[in-house]
């Protein structure tokens, strides 16, 4: 099966130095409309607009990239959600069995926040939302100037 293969522009911000041995063309996507999808509301469609104006502007969000973004946004209204369930309720939920033997287990909604956890961090990954993944990415030049570099000359 083997690795994916990485995204031109993504190993062009991660500055990947066998870039230039690569003789690879890909489609690439528009990035004309990258308005909310429709179903997108509340907490998602805040989601959506904060995620746009970071992937955006580093051209890591085309329309291609919508719905799995969209789907990303969804998750995380779930997340929290599941968290504010789970503040409410308690992690673990007591229940009366046969012969009258108690038993615990774990809240569905704890099981649903580790799940909806695991699906985020899969596709935070793939736009480069991770420490690990952005400590990779390469964004141009910084502006920022080093006061002391300056004073030393």
């Amino acid at each position: 099966m083997g690795r994916r293969r990485k995204p031109t522009q993504l190993k062009v911000l991660r500055s990947d130095p066998k870039l230039k041995y690569e003789k690879r063309t890909e489609a690439v996507p528009t990035a004309d409309n990258l308005a909310a999808p429709a179903h997108l509301a509340g907490v998602a469609l805040e989601k959506w607009n904060e995620l746009r104006q970071i992937l955006e502007p580093i051209g890591l969000l085309t329309e291609a990239d919508k719905d799995q973004l969209a789907q990303y946004c969804i998750n995380w209204e779930l997340y929290l959600m599941c968290i504010d369930q789970i503040r409410k309720g308690g992690m673990v939920n007591e229940y009366e069995g046969k012969a009258g033997m108690n038993y615990k287990q774990s809240d569905p909604y704890v099981v649903n926040m580790y799940k909806l956890h695991a699906a985020m961090m899969k596709t935070a990954t793939q736009f480069g939302l991770t420490p690990s993944a952005r400590a990779s990415i390469d964004v141009g030049k910084s502006t920022e100037t080093d006061p002391l570099k300056e004073f030393l000359g």
